[in-house]
């Protein structure tokens, strides 16, 4: 039991420094108006598209999108495969971060990845 206490401790002191070195999130407003396409229309006089080039290959960045336009297939899907206990938390998943908390430690003694635990509000 002693064991499990200092383990925690640890973990915890871990992920103290790591929550209180995120920046700030910017508002919605700020992001969108920075927001740059990675396709370039080209329009004729009327403003019909005539063709679309892809200007950056690196990344694709399309459209904002509201969420009602957003299929609820694609959501259900979305929340299955990156949060399965979405509906079950307020945010932030304590039980899959400190799985995860964990689960990177014996990977990084084996030199492999660290596994994520963030939930999709945390991203």
């Amino acid at each position: 039991m002693i064991r499990l206490a200092i383990i925690l401790v640890f973990a915890s002191a871990a992920l103290v420094p790591s929550v209180r070195a995120e920046p700030i999130t910017p508002p919605f407003e700020t992001v969108k108006a920075a927001y740059v396409s990675s396709e370039a229309l080209l329009l004729d006089r009327n403003g019909i598209p005539l063709s679309e080039l892809r200007v950056d290959p690196k990344v694709r960045r399309l459209d904002w999108v509201s969420l009602a336009e957003i299929s609820p297939a694609m959501a259900a899907t979305l929340i299955a495969a990156e949060d399965k206990r979405f509906y079950e938390h307020a945010g932030v998943d304590w039980s899959g971060l400190a799985g995860a908390a964990w689960d990177s430690a014996w990977r990084a003694l084996d030199g492999r990845r660290p596994r994520g635990g963030s939930t999709i509000t945390m991203q």
